[in-house]
């Protein structure tokens, strides 16, 4: 369980006044507005496009970006990134829900869109991360915004680990077999009805894993203290080579018909076909699977 306080919700969602025509222009304007008109913000607003998520940025939904300025970073580290994973690992690493000013003494772990946390700390001069804010505090119609010099660093958890790891594709495809996707209509943000079907305005998708709930491992949890040994590809093969001598089965068996037993005595069988190659690469892959994961 995830707990918030503070003194006043209204806090989160006040755009600071500022002085000055430039913060009386960039305040009229969305996020995405000032993120993209910003010539030294050029890299970030790339990205930003890149991810899909300008859109959420021109919504009422109040947000805080730290913005990485152009030269702090190195975009290309970035470009290559699927959309999803751009999103996950960089554009949400810098975006966190309502209004995180930088005003008086700082010392706050803001938990950020992606589901990490970082240290936003200051007294006068700020930092995010461990990296300089140069300048602070540029409001919006839908939040504020900071200057960052440089990009947070996305730390994965071992899940993140799994699914990106290099040199463990026998494991992760194994894993990502189980892996399932659907959307909590409870948390996502409802919008209008079209044609009968009710759409939503932020849509929260759930992502869950059968396997490693089967296994009780609470990888994707940030809080939580794992060692997950993760063989490489040829290694995992070594090991699926060596267990699966010892599983054999056959494509037939015969059993009881107990549903159609009319009296004492009925001893009727019916003929049952399995999948014997499915049935021994299954009990294989499990066998290596359930000794790979400690808490």
């Amino acid at each position: 369980m995830l707990g918030v306080s503070c003194s006043d919700f209204s806090d989160y969602n006040e755009v600071p006044s500022g002085s000055g025509s430039e913060m009386g222009i960039a305040s009229g304007r969305t996020l995405w507005e000032n993120i993209s008109q910003d010539a030294n913000l050029s890299d970030f607003a790339s990205l930003v496009k890149k991810s899909g998520f300008d859109a959420e940025l021109s919504t009422p939904r109040s947000l805080t970006v730290w913005a990485p300025k152009n030269g702090s970073f190195k975009p290309s580290d970035y470009q290559s990134l699927s959309q999803e994973d751009l999103l996950t690992q960089f554009v949400k690493g810098h975006i966190a829900e309502y209004n995180h000013a930088a005003s008086g003494k700082v010392d706050e772990r803001v938990h950020m869109l992606n589901e990490k946390s970082f240290s936003f700390a200051g007294d006068g001069s700020y930092t995010f991360d461990g990296l300089n804010i140069s300048k602070a505090n540029i409001p919006s119609a839908n939040g504020l915004m900071h200057y960052l010099d440089g990009a947070a660093k996305f730390y994965p958890n071992l899940y993140e680990y799994l699914k990106t790891g290099e040199d463990i594709d026998s494991l992760r495809n194994h894993f990502m077999r189980y892996e399932e996707s659907y959307l909590d209509p409870d948390a996502s943000a409802k919008g209008p009805m079209v044609n009968g079907v009710q759409t939503y305005i932020d849509s929260v998708m759930v992502t869950t894993n059968t396997l490693v709930n089967q296994l009780d491992a609470r990888i994707t949890n940030e809080d939580s203290t794992y060692t997950f040994v993760m063989p490489n590809t040829h290694a995992f093969e070594e090991m699926y080579n060596r267990v699966k001598p010892y599983y054999h089965f056959i494509e037939t068996t015969k059993m009881h018909d107990v549903k159609n037993f009319t009296k004492a005595g009925d001893t009727q069988t019916k003929t049952i076909t399995v999948n014997a190659a499915y049935m021994t690469d299954s009990l294989v892959r499990s066998q290596i699977i359930r000794n790979l994961i400690y808490s």
